[in-house]
């Protein structure tokens, strides 16, 4: 006899799954996208390293190397939210989530300071390049995007803090959109295309473009569309994912 699974709301945000024992198909895809996730970034990794590992301004080295570890637990923390199997739908996937993005900002303000302090030492101008300011904005909304989820969840609370945290997903998925942009504007802004193989820079922009897509469809826009309509509604409760 076939299980289905049953859901249910509860004020808190939280949906939870009795039944169904074993994987089922929704899972087995959001696996398969997170190792592919994991393969494209991993991609990304190496070949930005491979091309400014030689640097000799090892505080741009160190920069690059946080911003990198950001990406990573950036993405990953989306996919700790991971729905499609009831036994994972519980207070630990939404606490990886919480530490991933914690791990994620600190990377970001440590790197952030990496590259100030670059700047300084050589006498660069600061915010000079569309990357900079780019990802100025990035570590702004990032940054924003933490507090937000920390104020609906543990500030404000049910039930009101369920209801809104649709506006948590979009701009969590903006944030993510922004810090892939801003990945393809550091390729030329360290000289990688132009002195390294064009060809590399080719592949880290298709591969930027893949995880952009493989997030895309985890985040599932035209549900968080139906989500963000239902904010207006008083019999809505709803939980990020």
């Amino acid at each position: 006899e076939k299980i289905h699974t049953r859901r249910r709301n509860t004020m808190d945000g939280n949906h939870y799954g009795d039944g169904e024992p074993l994987p089922n198909k929704r899972f087995q895809f959001e696996t398969l996208q997170r190792v592919l996730l994991n393969g494209v970034l991993g991609y990304v990794i190496w070949q930005i390293l491979d091309a400014t590992h030689k640097t000799t301004q090892n505080l741009f080295l160190a920069h690059v190397i946080f911003m990198l570890a950001f990406m990573w637990f950036s993405a990953n923390a989306v996919f700790s939210l991971q729905e499609g199997h009831p036994t994972i739908r519980n207070g630990l996937s939404k606490q990886a989530h919480i530490y991933l993005n914690i791990g994620a900002v600190v990377c970001l303000i440590i790197g952030l300071f990496l590259m100030v302090g670059n700047k300084i030492k050589y006498g660069y101008e600061h915010f000079h390049l569309t990357h900079s300011k780019v990802g100025m904005a990035t570590i702004c909304m990032a940054v924003l995007m933490a507090f937000g989820g920390i104020l609906l969840k543990y500030v404000i609370g049910p039930p009101n803090g369920p209801k809104y945290f649709p506006g948590h997903v979009v701009g969590g998925y903006i944030t993510t959109i922004m810090w892939h942009i801003t990945i393809g504007l550091a390729v030329p802004a360290a000289g990688i295309g132009q002195k390294t193989d064009h060809w590399i820079a080719v592949h880290i922009y298709c591969a930027l473009a893949a995880s952009a897509l493989i997030l895309t469809l985890r985040v599932e826009p035209f549900r968080i569309v139906n989500r963000i309509r239902g904010m207006f509604t008083s019999s809505s409760y709803s939980r990020i994912q």
